[in-house]
């Protein structure tokens, strides 16, 4: 499939001979990780609790002349975890690169946050991807075989965002759940690594805008970032393709921002205060 303009691509060739496991796959930003995994000859393992969008992803990576199949996963559910893995490793082989993307934010005052809203968060968010990771790491390890799990974390862990406890908590603990498993699991030649999204264009942001909360303390999330627009999901996609990659080699245990300078600028974007267009 065509590359996005002004890509700089891996060879198309990088991922050949592996499975690559994506959670969250069947929209937004795992589906743009999906296409971008399957450019560069990856079997991609589509996931996702939404079975019908995961197998029409991955019927359109396979029209474009990739490899995908697809699996209905819950990553909160330990025993389905489990079994999915197995059967993809029956079915394709090892996965040597997992993608731990399955998310959701509700946004609300936190003293009104319900307990089974905080939980739904922590087990999506956070013990999803431990039980991921852990169920592709253990096989690796057993068959003496390095691999690569990258974890879709959010500027949200780097930074106290109102209204948004259980997503912060959660993507915060994410941040050091993949410092801890980088450094057990980097003499297996196991690599982990994270990802840290600015506000990029996805369903879930969709969904934020509809209700008119897509401000934060008085600004809008265009006029906060000082490259003056939103991540395109393609833009995510290919920092993840390349921490997966062997040109990050000598990278685990790092949480890679991409957020449009947010972070740098401690949210007050551009230094006019106005977006702009990028330059041509």
């Amino acid at each position: 499939m065509a590359d996005p303009p002004g890509w700089s691509a891996l060879a198309d060739d990088e991922f050949d001979g592996q499975v690559a496991l994506v959670t969250g796959a069947a929209q937004g930003i795992g589906a743009a990780i999906a296409a971008r995994l399957a450019s560069c000859g990856a079997t991609v393992a589509v996931t996702d609790v939404n079975a019908d969008g995961a197998r029409e992803l991955a019927a359109d990576l396979c029209r474009d002349g990739g490899h995908a199949f697809s699996r209905r996963l819950d990553v909160s559910d330990s025993a389905a975890v489990e079994a999915v893995i197995e059967e993809i490793e029956q079915s394709a082989g090892p996965v040597r690169v997992a993608v731990n993307n399955a998310g959701l934010c509700h946004i609300g005052q936190s003293e009104q946050l319900p307990d089974a809203e905080w939980n739904v968060h922590i087990s999506v968010l956070l013990t999803g991807p431990f039980q991921v990771s852990r169920a592709v790491a253990s096989r690796l390890i057993d068959r003496g075989l390095a691999g690569a799990i990258v974890n879709i974390s959010s500027i949200g862990a780097l930074g106290g965002h109102p209204q948004r406890a259980a997503y912060n908590a959660a993507k915060g603990g994410l941040k050091t759940l993949t410092e801890v498993l980088a450094t057990e699991w980097a003499p297996r030649g196991i690599r982990v690594n994270a990802i840290a999204p600015g506000v990029t264009k996805t369903g879930i942001l969709s969904d934020v805008l509809a209700t008119g909360q897509g401000r934060i303390a008085g600004a809008d999330f265009v006029g906060r970032t000082p490259l003056g627009r939103l991540a395109e999901p393609h833009e995510i996609a290919s920092c993840v393709a390349f921490l997966c990659s062997g040109q990050a080699g000598f990278m685990t245990g790092e949480t890679l921002v991409v957020d449009g300078g947010w972070m740098a600028s401690y949210g007050f974007g551009p230094a006019d205060g106005q977006p702009r267009e990028p330059p041509r």
